[in-house]
């Protein structure tokens, strides 16, 4: 992220990040066509995050920037919450002001209860068949398999 700021301050175009950039902005435009085609707000959907690499971070980023605030994030470390700050990269300490609190005992499979979104964005096995079960009625999962890394599910 420091890298695209720095081009970003030094340059006169636009620089564009595709895996911050591009994951953020299709899984926006994908969350707000399905929302539409099943009628419901997307701006009252909760949201769960794994992953807060540089795709994670960007896409809660421009999820809050579009107006949701029922956002959730967790990482290889376990639940990211704002208590903890201090020990995250830069990264993830600014999404902190983008995500609801949550305590350290709090699992995946606790966030997902009744989660209107899943945005895996993370390495492969990380989300089960019964963290799918007890998300909300019409949910919508976001799963990003990267090559050789095989899809989270």
């Amino acid at each position: 992220m420091y890298i695209e700021q720095e081009l970003q301050r030094r340059l006169n175009i636009p620089v564009f990040h595709d895996d911050q950039d591009g994951t953020a902005i299709v899984v926006l435009a994908a969350l707000m066509n399905a929302f539409k085609l099943i009628d419901k707000d997307l701006k009252t959907a909760k949201v769960v995050v794994s992953g807060t690499g540089a795709a994670g971070s960007s896409v809660i980023r421009m999820l809050h920037r579009y107006g949701l605030s029922n956002i959730y994030a967790f990482n290889i470390d376990g639940p990211v919450d704002i208590r903890h700050a201090k020990f995250y990269d830069p990264v993830v300490q600014e999404i902190c002001n983008y995500i609801e609190p949550i305590t350290d005992e709090t699992t995946l499979h606790d966030l997902m209860q009744n989660a209107d979104i899943f945005i895996g964005v993370s390495p492969a096995g990380v989300l089960t068949q019964e963290d799918v079960r007890v998300m909300a009625s019409r949910c919508r999962c976001f799963c990003n398999g990267q090559s050789g890394t095989g899809n989270i599910l």
